[in-house]
């Protein structure tokens, strides 16, 4: 959008809301006069709705101002200007705004804390909502963070209410944190696979912690503190299980043990697959051998695609008959769980049938042609 029309664009509705607020203004004296009971409202609709409002856009406005500017540092700046800071300054605005308000009508000493707690939630929802727009790993670091944010004015909340219920939703939280600075690590080149795989068990990791802290909850619990020698025992066992199974996870991400897996897979297939092989074929045996084992379709492709041009197929004969190996995808194998091992050896199998019948496609096209 070019400077004009986000002028125009933001100028008439901070133009608007302005004439509203002017209205209010003028109106408000002789309405409350007849109704002293409007003057809380027209207090808060002036001072939680509108001012806020003329804020927000115009925040909005210097954000998407920067954006339009040429440099990295003017978008990445206007970016969160738009997507981070205007949110969160109408929701503080909104929220603190609410509570002076209430606190004429309503007098609860808890009040400031409920609605503290409720921005800190709003700020965490506003870094997941922001994070959707950028690739990974940021997206993922962004959210968990976000998350975090938000677990954390959640265990706020819930301790207001009692304080032992705040437990878990903090472990959680800071369970969370953690793997959002962790997948960060994956900017390194050298420490990809590991971030990477981060990500898969970032949930689990942040689901152990909330069950421990399910458990630290229920030794808070005056009635249960005579258990919470066992409690304490049960979530010490609980998280050395889960910590060894991750590890032995993240371990596979490097050691390539689902990979050493499914090429054993492939190369049993290679090995029981006759093919179409003599003398004049070599080029076609070896760029079999390389999809079936694999999964390189490069040169196959090259192969297929000359052999058919010399067959005077014309382009869109060609492209349709390689459709189905351009479009193939082989699958990604990443760190497993102990118990994933079968299933690998599954998807590897059922990958090196889908392998061997394109291959069997392509080379009863390619035998036809030259029949012919």
């Amino acid at each position: 959008m070019s400077l004009r029309r986000l002028g125009r664009h933001y100028g008439v509705r901070i133009g608007i809301v302005i004439a509203v607020l002017l209205i209010v203004l003028a109106l408000g004296p002789s309405m409350t006069s007849y109704a002293p009971s409007l003057s809380l409202f027209i207090k808060w609709l002036i001072n939680v709705v509108l001012l806020p409002l003329i804020i927000y856009l115009a925040i909005r406005l210097t954000g998407e101002t920067l954006m339009t500017r040429a440099g990295t540092a003017f978008k990445a700046l206007g970016s969160t200007l738009v997507g981070v800071v205007s949110p969160i300054v109408l929701a503080y605005l909104f929220l603190n705004g609410t509570l002076g308000i209430i606190s004429y009508v309503i007098h609860f000493n808890k009040l400031p804390s409920i609605f503290a707690a409720s921005f800190v939630i709003i700020v965490g929802a506003v870094i997941v909502n922001y994070g959707r727009g950028f690739g990974e790993p940021i997206k993922s670091s962004l959210r968990y963070i976000g998350f975090a944010i938000l677990l954390y004015g959640t265990a706020w909340l819930m301790a207001i209410a009692y304080a032992p219920l705040g437990t878990p939703f903090l472990y959680a939280s800071i369970g969370s944190a953690l793997m959002g600075v962790a997948i960060l690590i994956s900017l390194h080149p050298s420490l990809k696979p590991l971030a990477d795989d981060l990500s898969r068990v970032a949930r689990p990791i942040v689901a152990l912690l909330f069950v421990v802290g399910l458990m630290a909850m229920f030794a808070q619990i005056p009635q249960l503190r005579p258990y919470s020698g066992y409690l304490t025992m049960m979530s010490m066992i609980l998280l050395a299980i889960v910590v060894v199974i991750i590890g032995y996870r993240l371990y596979t991400v490097f050691s390539g043990i689902a990979e050493r897996i499914a090429e054993r897979i492939y190369e049993q297939h290679v090995r029981e697959s006759p093919l179409l092989a003599s003398s004049e074929d070599d080029a076609f045996v070896n760029a079999i051998n390389d999809f079936v084992k694999r999964g390189r379709k490069e040169e196959l492709i090259a192969y297929a695609a000359y052999a058919l041009a010399n067959c005077d197929m014309d382009f869109m004969e060609i492209n349709k008959a390689l459709r189905g190996l351009m479009d193939y995808e082989p699958p990604q194998y990443v760190g497993i769980w102990p118990w994933e091992r079968r299933s690998v050896e599954e998807t590897a199998t059922k990958d090196a049938e889908v392998r061997k019948q394109l291959i069997a496609e392509l080379m009863k096209l390619i035998t036809s042609c030259k029949a012919t």
